[in-house]
């Protein structure tokens, strides 16, 4: 009787140790994620202020050579010229976005067909393989005939 009371207390204290050993782990794995978080948002604030620095860079050097950042209120209107050449390049850049676009929409096509193709092999691949085993097993148990 004895022995069986101490078996449970046993079991009593192996199953709180084990429930103790789970909560500590999952608090562990919590805190892991935390850190991994908090320093993905420190990289982000870090990408984000040399992003801002850029810009102001950028708008920085635009004044200096007379053109209007989106900030700035237009302080004369731009030549016939200028605005022809920026709609040429506004055209080009639009062409080359639906050429990238369609090219996109092709690689992704071939890469689904790809992907298709390598999950019919891998099948394939699959039943080559236990078909094999299933020859093996039948040629160790000697019910295959030789042919002569």
């Amino acid at each position: 009787m004895k022995n069986a009371a101490r078996l449970l207390a046993h079991l009593r204290e192996c199953k709180w140790l084990k429930e103790d050993l789970i909560q500590q782990k999952d608090q562990l794995v919590s805190q892991e994620e935390l850190l991994r978080l908090q320093n993905e948002r420190d990289a982000a604030l870090d990408k984000r202020q040399r992003l801002e620095a850029e810009i102001q860079a950028l708008q920085a050097n635009h004044s200096s050579q007379g053109y209007v950042t989106p900030s700035q209120p237009s302080l004369s209107a731009e030549s016939s010229a200028d605005q022809e050449d920026l709609s040429s390049q506004v055209q080009t850049l639009m062409v080359q976005l639906q050429h990238l676009s369609r090219e996109r929409e092709t690689t992704e096509a071939e890469l689904q067909r790809s992907q298709e193709a390598e999950k019919e092999a891998c099948e394939r691949v699959r039943r080559l393989e236990r078909l094999v085993e299933v020859l093996r097993k039948k040629v160790g148990a000697g019910s295959l005939r030789s042919v002569i």
